[in-house]
């Protein structure tokens, strides 16, 4: 325990010197590290570049003494944000369990339903009843798929703790694998990005994968993540009706100039 507490102190005073470092420029002449149950979780730079004055010893004891208070206030700040992010999450999970029980359910029974009356009606050979069922059950298989797809979306967002792939992963699943769509996820390469790289990525596929579940009538659809030098190259394939690109260009919607 002594060890680590030495390590722990060690850490501290490096990270000190960078931001101290960091700090020359704003002629910051005193630095005071605040603490939260022995962990740094801040600063309090000051400079005399303003009033000339330096500050003496009964000034920087003074303020020595308020850092504690500051330290306490900022986690005391942080503790009720986190509160009111829990309260959201648990809001979000609280709507998608009753989507879940009450649409989601609906939805299903009426695919089911369409599709057995459509088989039905081809028995009887009544070509246009037949007609309508089948637009019936495809339009409430898409209606599934976004249904499935808001359930999703209003589920805890988990890219900080499983990565960019376990991400990716994890949506295909539980959106167009349950959807009954047949998906692949290749990885190949070094993956390793920052935090804020793998936000933007997850999202511009997301979007790709949005698109081939509400627009491509798709029955199968592929994500290859290939690390390549310093580059990282993603590729969402499907097998849905397409559009082409050409005519989309100047008209249409924002999907593709969003991404």
């Amino acid at each position: 325990a002594f060890k680590r507490e030495q390590e722990k102190s060690a850490h501290h005073a490096e990270e000190i010197k960078k931001i101290e470092h960091a700090l020359t420029w704003l002629d910051v002449s005193v630095i005071l590290p605040l603490f939260v149950n022995k962990e740094l979780t801040g600063l309090i730079a000051l400079g005399d570049k303003l009033t000339g004055t330096p500050y003496l010893n009964d000034d920087i004891e003074f303020l020595s003494a308020l850092a504690p208070q500051a330290a306490t206030a900022l986690e005391n700040a942080r503790l009720y944000e986190r509160s009111q992010e829990l309260a959201v999450l648990e809001e979000r999970n609280r709507l998608a369990r009753e989507l879940h029980d009450a649409m989601n359910q609906s939805l299903y029974s009426i695919v089911l339903f369409a599709g057995a009356a459509h088989k039905e009606a081809g028995k009887l050979g009544a070509a246009s009843v037949q007609r309508h069922l089948a637009r019936v059950e495809g339009t409430a298989q898409q209606a599934l798929k976004e249904m499935r797809l808001m359930l999703y979306e209003l589920r805890p967002y988990s890219l900080e703790e499983q990565g960019l792939v376990g991400s990716l992963k994890k949506r295909l699943d539980f959106v167009e694998g349950s959807a009954g769509i047949d998906v692949g996820l290749e990885v190949s390469g070094q993956i390793d990005l920052p935090e804020r790289y793998e936000e933007l990525l997850y999202r511009i596929a997301q979007e790709a994968l949005n698109n081939t579940l509400k627009h491509a009538s798709a029955s199968a659809v592929r994500v290859a993540i290939r690390g390549r030098d310093s580059q990282v190259v993603i590729t969402v394939d499907d097998n849905g009706q397409g559009f082409d690109l050409a005519s989309r260009s100047s008209s249409g919607g924002m999907g593709l100039t969003s991404m």
